[in-house]
């Protein structure tokens, strides 16, 4: 290109006004041009995207549809007439009452209360998106009757960090979603019976430094940690349990006193809970590293 007043043929882009000049004369060849280089959109850091943002499992419809504009203007800009605006307000109206719908409405309510309570928590992204994709495919599966959206979506976010090995007491995301403790955990179960979920088992070394924190029996943590070694279970109940049951074998080891009730009252049990535990068989191995440490 070259300019029509000088025939000059240096030009310069001025981004800022958006016209393109003549460095010469200063004649102005272009007002507005086109952009014409790849149109790239950075949706995360490291990463580059052609339009728009990535699909998301955490949006009820993954980002990827479409809804007709509120403003009544054409696409040159210039307002509509009063006959097309009011014609394109009743399009617009049948839009939203399309995209609408019960199914849509759910998942949007679950997926705006799983990102509250992932943000609460302090729980990654992977988590929030692994969770809304695990409420689809219960929603799919018309796991959600006679249950609550809330329940369900919280038992999600539990399913995943189990899943994950992230450690989140069951009653912590009760309390945070603000369901019933009995109602989530027996939403969580129905998760793990209909998706055959291998989750990674629970350690119960998780439990053991806030138990003895609270019992304030801070010399006995070496004769603890030595009974529960390399034991690991999958429910929470089961590793509260043996976390209870090896404080009160490492007391009788170590000729603390501590009684029963006091234990379950600190780790969340009943004493019966404790009792029956300890007479188990698979308290045995507890009995033989005690005796052995008396020894």
């Amino acid at each position: 290109m070259e300019c029509p007043q000088c025939k000059g043929k240096k030009l310069v882009h001025d981004y800022v006004r958006g016209e393109l000049i003549c460095a010469s004369c200063g004649f102005v060849l272009e007002d507005r041009p086109l952009d014409r280089g790849p149109d790239w959109y950075a949706a995360e850091a490291d990463e580059k995207r052609h339009t728009g943002p990535p699909v998301s499992e955490s949006v009820h419809d993954r980002g990827i549809s479409s809804r007709m504009g509120w403003r009544n203007r054409d696409a040159l800009g210039r307002p509509l007439t009063p006959e097309h605006a009011a014609k394109f307000g009743r399009l617009r109206r049948w839009d939203r009452r399309a995209h609408a719908t019960n199914s849509e409405r759910t998942l949007t309510r679950a997926f705006q209360e799983q990102a509250r309570v992932c943000h609460d928590l302090g729980l990654p992204k992977l988590v929030r998106e692994e969770a809304a994709l695990l409420f689809r495919r219960a929603a799919r599966e018309r796991l959600l009757r006679s249950r609550s959206i809330e329940t369900m979506a919280a038992a999600a976010i539990y399913f995943v960090c189990k899943k994950l090995g992230l450690r989140r007491d069951l009653s912590e995301l009760a309390r945070e979603a603000g369901v019933g403790l009995r109602d989530l955990r027996r939403a969580y179960i129905l998760l793990c019976k209909k998706f055959c979920a291998s989750l990674s088992p629970i350690e119960t070394m998780y439990y053991v430094n806030d138990a003895i924190e609270r019992l304030g029996l801070e010399r006995i943590r070496p004769g603890v940690l030595e009974l529960l070694e390399r034991r690991g279970t999958v429910s929470e109940k089961e590793a509260q349990k043996a976390v209870a049951a090896a404080i009160y074998r490492a007391c009788l080891g170590n000729g603390v006193e501590a009684t029963q009730a006091r234990i379950a009252k600190v780790v969340g049990l009943s004493r019966i809970s404790i009792s029956k535990f300890v007479r188990r068989a698979a308290c045995e191995g507890f009995n033989a590293n005690a005796q052995k440490n008396e020894a």
